[in-house]
């Protein structure tokens, strides 16, 4: 057969459920259900049964949480109001009725059930546990204690009841401590801080409790001693420094202890060893800072320390030089020369020393005026003032002087003739000495400046005439310049009057014979030139006789050239002779 109960219970949604045997089923909530069983055979014949049920509701019963008292202390229990409810109390672990009342009070330790019947006979259960001990007390023998400042207080508290937990609250009684407040627990382990320099203290009222048991409560009072700060700071021996240069760097520290640790950085990486001077070359924009560990271990704070960071600031190195130049080079002797040192890098303040040929000379100036000497070396020597240099001091190159000697300018002229004959020109030459391949020449004539730049002068003097030159050389170095020439005093003759006359022959002649011509001449000196002429053309030779075979008609004519030194119309010209040739009548007898 199949059998299937339905048991109208809210809680199964109404769901049929099928069972093999008989069914038990467990109604929640009170209320009015009905139960109905239907049953299938198996020739296929079904029967079905109905019956409804009321369930009445039952006390709700609720005692609350256990209980732990002190010992002689009483604790009453509530099973709640009930209206038309009887009450029944049980010592469980006697088995006793203790109580018949909605309360129940008691200070004996044990395990207490209520049981609450209402009028249709339902009742309610609920258990409680009241556990009594003794009176809770903080056991420690210490009851105060110092810290540092920054330090835990951490006070395990202690008491003579196992559970027991513990209360306390927290006042400040003396100083400016903070850190502190009220909690709970087995420890306090609260960090305090002392803010001023001088110790504080702050009190703990402790309370100790087991459950509702609470014992007497104990003050605590905890010192709270500033203790000292690490610190440390550092000094450079030098900053703005040239390049190149080692720098020591000193720690300074504050509550250092007997052992104390320095590690030195720089730009943050670990340099020197632990030692309070730290000695390295540093380069521009290094930073450098020390960390302290103390070896102070009680009431020290800030460990490890750390100092200011000190920039470091590097000069690179300005090398230094110096360079002579000369108002002049290839000068005269007896020419100052002007010498002037240029400074790189030479600073406010340079000191030049010069020298000459090796021998110091001259002042600290930057100019050096001196009269030199051929192949004369100068140098100067630059000592800078300026801060961060290289090649200190700095030598010039030498200055190698080439002084030309002084040249004597001189002059003399001479006349081509003097005496000289008078109304006739003198050409004067001036010889000079020195004078250049531009030299001027100024003649003067009793004085007076005459003719033009040049090294003749030729004019028609009047005797008695003075004539003199004054050169200007135009050499670089020369002495007695402008040079004045030796005096010529002109003197004068009057000139006697050249002249010469010819004769032929003989003229007339026969034509084909030879004619003689003969110059006579006239103050023609001691040896006087003569040059023939026939019909203009020069003939014959320098003499004072000419012969050649003419024709007729043939002009002859006779210069003659005076050696005389004073002569006028010279030369001098002769007498034309024009030759006629016939021939002679022929005799017969």
């Amino acid at each position: 057969d199949t059998i299937r109960w339905n048991f109208g219970d809210p809680a199964s949604g109404g769901l049929n459920v099928s069972y093999l045997a008989t069914p038990a089923h467990l109604f929640s909530s009170p209320g009015t259900y009905t139960v109905e069983l239907y049953v299938r055979h198996n020739d296929n014949r079904t029967d079905t049964s109905w019956r409804t049920i009321t369930i009445v509701a039952s006390p709700q019963v609720f005692l609350g949480s256990d209980k732990t008292i002190c010992t002689g202390s009483t604790s009453t229990f509530d099973a709640g109001f009930c209206s038309g409810c009887t009450y029944e109390w049980k010592n469980v672990g006697t088995g006793l009725i203790v109580g018949t009342n909605q309360t129940f009070t008691t200070g004996t330790a044990g395990n207490y059930c209520v049981k609450v019947t209402n009028g249709n006979g339902c009742s309610g259960y609920d258990t409680v546990q009241l556990v009594t001990t003794p009176v809770p007390q903080v056991t420690n023998n210490q009851l105060t204690k110092s810290i540092c400042s920054g330090e835990s207080t951490n006070i395990s508290l202690t008491s003579n009841v196992t559970g027991t937990m513990f209360h306390w609250t927290a006042s400040l009684t003396s100083g400016n401590i903070s850190g502190f407040s009220a909690d709970s627990g087995l420890v306090i382990n609260q960090i305090l801080i002392d803010n001023l320099p001088t110790p504080g203290s702050v009190k703990y009222t402790v309370i100790p409790k087991v459950g509702s048991c609470s014992g007497t409560p104990v003050d605590f009072t905890v010192t709270v001693k500033p203790g000292d700060s690490a610190k440390v700071s550092i000094t450079a021996s030098g900053n703005n420094i040239c390049s190149g240069t080692p720098v020591t760097f000193t720690a300074v520290p504050t509550n250092p202890g007997a052992l104390p640790a320095y590690q030195w950085k720089v730009n943050g990486s670990n340099a020197g060893g632990n030692s309070s001077v730290f000695t390295y070359t540093p380069v521009n924009g290094d930073q450098v800072q020390c960390i302290l560990t103390s070896s102070i271990t009680v009431c020290i704070s800030n460990n490890p320390a750390s100092s200011n960071t000190i920039p470091m600031t590097v000069n690179p190195l300005l090398p230094v030089s110096v360079s002579v130049s000369a108002s002049a080079n290839n000068v005269c002797a007896g020419i100052a020369v002007t010498f002037t040192a240029a400074a790189v890098n030479g600073g406010l303040t340079p000191v030049y020393q010069w020298k000459v040929n090796g021998i110091p000379a001259g002042t600290n100036s930057q100019v050096y005026t001196y009269t030199p000497l051929n192949n004369d070396a100068i140098t100067c020597t630059l000592a800078s003032s300026q801060a961060c240099i290289s090649g200190n001091p700095a030598t010039s190159s030498a200055v190698i002087m080439m002084v030309n000697p002084l040249l004597p300018v001189g002059v003399s002229i001479s006349a081509s003739s003097n005496p000289f004959c008078i109304g006739t020109s003198v050409t004067l030459t001036a010889s000079p000495v020195n004078g250049g391949p531009i030299a001027n020449y100024q003649w003067k004539v009793n004085g007076i400046n005459a003719g033009t730049n040049s090294p003749t002068y030729t004019y028609n003097p009047v005797s008695g005439d003075v004539v003199t030159c004054i050169l200007n050389s135009s050499l670089q170095c020369v002495s007695g310049n402008p040079a004045t020439s030796n005096t010529i005093t002109l003197t004068g003759i009057p000139g006697l009057p050249a002249s010469v006359s010819i004769t032929a022959n003989p003229n007339p002649f026969c034509p084909g014979s030879s004619v003689t011509f003969t110059a006579t001449p006239g103050n023609g000196g001691a040896n006087p030139s003569y040059q023939w002429k026939v019909n203009g053309v020069n003939a014959g030779t320098n003499s004072p006789t000419f012969t050649y075979n003419p024709l007729n008609n043939d002009s002859v004519r006779c210069v003659m050239t005076s050696t005389l030194s004073c002569v006028s119309a010279n030369p001098a010209t002769s007498n034309k002779i024009t030759l006629s040739g016939t021939l002679a009548p022929v005799i017969t007898f």
